[in-house]
């Protein structure tokens, strides 16, 4: 197949999209191409979930650290921040032409996507199950957990206690303490205390 007949493929439908088990690797770099000009296209028209995914997809054939940061500058326009900083940052290790080429703008578009990430410090008994935004980050002690601006709902489980949540406000670059401690569960009454607190049993008992 010519390179000419295989971007006709590709434009024809998704499914040529996705990397084939007999795909080798300038095949897999020639389809990873085409759909990072698809995403830049999307880029430009504003459709950046849809860019998001044409890069997502262009990664998974070729990763390289220019997918990489066009996947976390679709996420900085969607305000995806804490995803947008992990692929930026992943994408500056790496060491390709396009990557250092660009690589003061990328530093630029860093610094702008950590100003819009807050840090949760959740304290509590050890052990106990912290989720944010339905997405669980570990059992305490977590350490510090970088979070979008905003509000975040903050759920603790604890040994079969009933769930603990709290909606906090975070702001970027900040630190935001969430203090949880463990409700008392009450114990059954004694026998004795029983006894005391039920008059009839002591009457009956006189009669």
């Amino acid at each position: 197949m010519t390179i000419g007949m295989l971007v006709l493929a590709l434009l024809l439908g998704a499914e040529s999209d996705k990397p084939t088990d007999w795909d080798n690797d300038a095949v897999r770099r020639e389809k990873a191409s085409v759909l990072m000009k698809r995403g830049v296209q999307f880029r430009r028209q504003a459709q950046h979930a849809e860019a998001l995914r044409q890069f997502q997809l262009a990664h998974e054939l070729a990763p390289s650290g220019q997918t990489l940061v066009q996947m976390g500058l679709a996420e900085q326009s969607l305000q995806r921040w804490v995803a947008s900083e992990e692929h930026l940052s992943r994408g500056l290790l790496e060491s390709d032409e396009w990557v250092n080429k660009f690589r003061n703008v990328i530093e630029t578009a860093l610094a702008v996507v950590r100003g819009h990430i807050g840090v949760l410090e959740v304290t509590g008994p050890a052990g106990a199950v912290v989720s944010v935004a339905g997405v669980t980050k570990g059992t305490l002690p977590t350490g510090e957990i970088r979070v979008n601006e905003g509000s975040a709902n903050v759920v603790i489980e604890n040994r079969g206690a009933p769930a603990w949540s709290r909606v906090v406000t975070v702001r970027g670059g900040t630190r935001t303490t969430v203090v949880y401690a463990a409700p008392v569960v009450a114990s059954a009454p004694s026998a004795a205390v029983a006894a005391a607190s039920c008059p009839h049993q002591e009457m009956a008992r006189e009669s």
